[in-house]
């Protein structure tokens, strides 16, 4: 027993040493509920996240959509409430509205363009012009006026020199239409139903941002895209010329423990969703790594750069978690193969390094019997048989290794014999 701890006691330790090191590599299963923070219900990020929820849930995922006031809301339920938040929609350019060193973008998905909508009959053809207006700039908690106030200080317009309103989306296309405002910001990767009604209707019209190209380079977040000519309304011919806006990129943001499957999967329901032409972006552009306000997940860089794994992107989304899951753990198990197959190799080495060494002493007392002896030196030397048989006598074995035990002991007896000269020296060497 004592032989077989030495050997397959430490080959036990070391596979229970390699499969603990692997299941500190494997993630946990990822969870069956995916809450994604969204806009207010009737808002553009509703809608876009209840087309994820869509694509998710066939895969076995249970997708809650999470109303808020808006991307910087987002941001905050993101970092605030982790138990009820696990991915939000974010608008570009709001990284500085959080502390976010343990947020992480997925992808950018659209480009949001900033649609600010001038009244008819005000005479506006730049921001800076706006000075002493009436001006919708978005609710509190929404990206919409984060990004408003750093366009319009830009221009140096702010809250002494205009009429700042704070109200959402609905209530702005409501007071544009009643002449209670005189310009609205809105930000929005198409236009809404009232947008477009009251474009069509002649009661507003889109500012240009002719300066877009000064503006990109003043905030790096925001990339210069066309409207085309009767892109909102082709009946109405709304625009009735090309318009250049500015666009920051809507973007999936989770915090950095978000379970790596889920990267995934989310990355694959992007690519589905938003890879066709969009109103401001060819085919293609979309999903993208580029223009993030944050880190990128490790798993979603490498989702751009290699594509997804050949288990996401053949199998089940279940079947490949748990199959990725199983191969860290093979290594473990293949190493265990060596192993196990070694071990008795080193067991009958372990037991039969005893007989070796016996043997060892046994041929050195062998040579001296064979050259001549004092009185003293023959009696030296058959102490140390004596205590090589004693030795014997209490080495304890296997069954099966009893044949090679009695073995040695008749070679001590044939030394001892041969050291008494019972044995001749010629035919000591003959036997040899």
């Amino acid at each position: 027993m004592r032989d077989i701890l030495k050997v397959y006691g430490p080959a036990l330790l070391l596979i229970i040493a390699l499969f603990a090191v692997a299941i500190r590599f494997v993630a946990p299963p990822p969870p069956k509920v995916l809450r994604v923070a969204a806009g207010s219900g009737d808002g553009y990020y509703n809608a876009v996240a209840r087309r994820y929820k869509a694509a998710l849930e066939p895969e076995g995922l249970d997708v809650v959509v999470v109303d808020s006031d808006g991307s910087v809301d987002n941001l905050h339920k993101l970092l605030e409430q982790p138990d009820k938040v696990d991915v939000a929609l974010v608008q570009g350019g709001l990284a500085n509205e959080v502390d976010g060193k343990n947020l992480v973008a997925i992808a950018g998905i659209f480009y949001e363009p900033v649609w600010v909508l001038v009244r008819t009959g005000v005479r506006a053809n730049r921001l800076a012009e706006l000075k002493h207006r009436r001006i919708a700039i978005g609710s509190e908690g929404s990206g919409t006026r984060v990004l408003a106030l750093q366009l319009l200080a830009a221009n140096d317009v702010d809250g002494n020199s205009a009429t700042l309103v704070e109200i959402g989306a609905g209530d702005a296309l409501a007071a544009l239409r009643d002449d209670e405002v005189d310009a609205a910001f809105f930000v929005s990767s198409t236009p809404s139903r009232g947008m477009t009604n009251l474009l069509s209707k002649k009661m507003a019209r889109v500012m240009p941002f002719d300066q877009a190209d000064a503006y990109r380079m003043k905030f790096s977040f925001l990339t210069p895209v066309q409207l085309p000519v009767g892109s909102v309304s082709l009946p109405a011919n709304v625009p009735s010329v090309e318009v250049t806006l500015v666009a920051p990129t809507g973007m999936l943001v989770a915090r950095d423990d978000i379970h790596p499957a889920l990267v995934n999967l989310l990355l694959q329901a992007a690519h589905k969703l938003e890879s066709g032409r969009q109103l401001f972006a060819a085919a293609g552009t979309f999903p993208t790594g580029r223009h993030l306000d944050f880190p990128m997940h490790g798993d979603a860089q490498r989702y751009f750069d290699r594509g997804p794994s050949l288990l996401f992107r053949y199998l089940p989304f279940w079947i490949a978690v748990w199959i990725e899951r199983l191969t860290v753990l093979l290594i473990p198990l293949l190493t265990m193969v060596p192993i196990v197959r070694l071990a008795p190799s080193v067991y009958q080495y372990q037991v039969l390094r005893k007989f070796y060494r016996c043997y060892k002493r046994l041929r050195l007392l062998e040579r001296q019997a064979d050259s001549p002896l004092s009185t003293e030196e023959r009696e030296k030397l058959e102490r140390e048989l004596d205590d090589i048989d004693a030795h014997l006598v209490k080495l304890k074995v296997p069954l099966s290794y009893a044949q090679r035990l009695y073995d040695l002991r008749q070679h001590v007896v044939f030394v001892r014999e041969r050291l008494s000269g019972i044995i001749p020296r010629r035919s000591a060497a003959a036997a040899q």
